[in-house]
């Protein structure tokens, strides 16, 4: 399986180099948020984000065939996976776009990710939290000329890169283990084509407003 060159120009592959990097990356950033303390819990919630992109890879449901972009939402799973003082690791598995998109327009748009969250109080029930999120991308689908359904629908391809953004937002603490969470994520993602030259390679820079429930089997 081979990813096609950046740009339509040609150029060395710049693919699997890109991958590779994130995927160094990533190790090295959950050891910055080592594993909980005691009395901390299990620490997992949900999240849901909505906003916009422009992307000139990907077909999206949400506007006419050639536009490149438009709205964009998501409702993740998450768990904290490591925390050190105020530093800490949490995964985020999207399971919105997969299911419906895979269900509904046998389509596949998948970006898992790990954010290290970077904590600092604001007064005892608040606290702002801002740090990297890093993750891939895979697509399998049409591309942004396409509409979703015949005639309108064109050839689906398969296409991957890396998932670079960051978050910011406001952690509001409640009681009995259970915190409340809004911000925005603000991401960029290079996507490479694999193995089809009637499709480019392309860039999605989007972002969104997110809001979060938190639940810690500390209780704290």
């Amino acid at each position: 399986m081979k990813c096609s060159p950046v740009g339509r120009a040609g150029g060395a592959d710049k693919c699997p180099r890109a991958i590779a990097v994130l995927l160094a990356l990533l190790p090295s950033s959950v050891q910055a948020a080592p594993e909980p303390g005691p009395g901390t819990g299990f620490v997992w919630g949900v999240k849901a984000g909505a906003g916009g992109r422009y992307d000139d890879v990907r077909m999206c449901i949400a506007t006419a065939p050639g536009v490149k972009g438009g709205a964009v939402a998501e409702v993740y799973l998450f768990a904290e996976v490591g925390r050190s003082g105020g530093v800490s690791a949490t995964i985020n598995l999207p399971v919105m776009r997969p299911v419906l998109f895979g269900a509904a327009f046998k389509m596949l748009q998948l970006e898992p990710d790990i954010s290290i969250d970077i904590h600092h109080a604001v007064s005892g029930s608040l606290d702002l939290v801002y740090g990297p999120r890093l993750g891939l991308s895979f697509h399998y689908g049409p591309d942004y000329r396409s509409g979703p359904k015949d005639p309108e629908r064109g050839p689906s391809f398969f296409a991957v890169g890396p998932k670079l953004g960051v978050s910011v937002g406001l952690w509001i603490k409640g009681s009995r283990g259970i915190d409340y969470m809004i911000g925005i994520n603000p991401y960029f993602v290079p996507l490479f084509v694999v193995d089809d030259a009637k499709f480019h390679d392309g860039i999605v820079i989007g972002g969104m407003l997110e809001g979060a429930i938190r639940f810690s089997g500390g209780g704290g």
